[in-house]
């Protein structure tokens, strides 16, 4: 797992991403991180009935 303060130092140009495995609410999931203009979004991708 890469932590997101590292992601944001690896995603230079906007555009760039990476998807990522992290954890939420204890979970082992994964997050689409995203340069955009001069901040990084992170969203949590969902999986469901086999389904992302």
């Amino acid at each position: 797992m890469i932590p997101r303060k590292e992601v944001e130092d690896m995603l230079k140009i906007q555009g760039d991403y990476l998807v990522r495995k992290t954890t939420v609410a204890r979970q082992i999931t994964y997050c689409l991180s995203v340069k955009h203009v001069s901040d990084t979004k992170h969203v949590p991708l969902g999986y469901s009935n086999g389904i992302w």
